[in-house]
């Protein structure tokens, strides 16, 4: 299945996919996990097999990919029937990471 969305186009599609991904996320880890971990993410775009998405810090994006990335890909899966195989790819701003 070939899909690309980006939340710069003017379509609610990615938006909506998102919600549908953090409700089910939110069925697979804790209370605390999905408020500190999912909800400051923000989609910014999915292509095929690959979503972009955007976290407060490299640290934030490091955690995430290290530590929900499965639950990411399930929950992509039963929301948008993809399977992204690739990179959960987290822009983050420069400033951010300096302390």
């Amino acid at each position: 299945m070939s899909m690309s969305f980006s939340a710069g186009d003017g379509s609610s599609d990615l938006d909506h996919i998102w919600s549908g991904v953090l409700s089910v996320v939110n069925t697979l880890v804790n209370a605390q996990a999905y408020h500190t971990w999912f909800e400051p993410m923000r989609p910014v775009s999915m292509e095929t097999d690959t979503v972009t998405i955007d976290c407060p810090s490299k640290f934030f994006a490091d955690f995430v990919s290290a530590h929900h990335r499965d639950n990411v890909a399930y929950a992509f899966r039963q929301v948008a029937g993809i399977e992204p195989t690739g990179e959960f790819i987290c822009t983050v701003d420069s400033q951010d990471d300096l302390v």
